[in-house]
């Protein structure tokens, strides 16, 4: 009996022995994954924090062509209104006008062919469609650059 006893406890010790061996080598494991997932955290944080810088530079410089364009729009339209601006049709008179009295000062032909001066609604009507215009593009490409920065992040959010 005292044999069966003995192998017992040497078998109990064993185990006992590659438990707390496995139980180590667990916890080693545990440890180089717990820092590895930290390290991969911190990595998309950074990601994800250079993702949002680069979408809200793409906000700026949006906000800031907007504001430019208004401002260039307001001068446009106070020079039109001043007289300072004047945009002119550079094709032929309409059937039935006369080219020279619609040319004025420079109806010796020495300022190039004859020209007419829009009217006020005519010219006010395509610095607008022209600003439209403008603004279009400007949207365009900050969706491009949005696109392409989302794109640069692999898909971060």
């Amino acid at each position: 009996m005292l044999l069966i006893a003995a192998g017992v406890v040497g078998w109990l010790d064993g185990t006992t022995r590659a438990g707390s061996e496995a139980l180590r080598r667990d916890q080693v494991a545990a440890e180089v994954v717990g820092r590895r997932v930290g390290e991969l955290q911190e990595q998309a944080r950074a990601a994800e924090r250079k993702h949002a810088e680069a979408l809200a530079e793409v906000s700026r410089d949006y906000q800031e062509k907007i504001s430019e364009r208004d401002r260039q729009r307001t001068a446009d339209r106070a020079a039109l209104l001043s007289g300072a601006l004047r945009l002119r049709d550079p094709g032929p008179a309409p059937a039935g006008r006369s080219v020279a009295a619609s040319a004025g000062a420079g109806s010796c032909g020495c300022d190039g062919p004859p020209s007419r001066e829009l009217s006020g609604a005519a010219a006010g009507f395509l610095l607008d469609l022209a600003a439209d215009a403008d603004a279009v593009a400007d949207q365009l490409a900050a969706c491009q650059r949005v696109v392409t920065e989302d794109r640069a992040a692999g898909g971060v959010p």
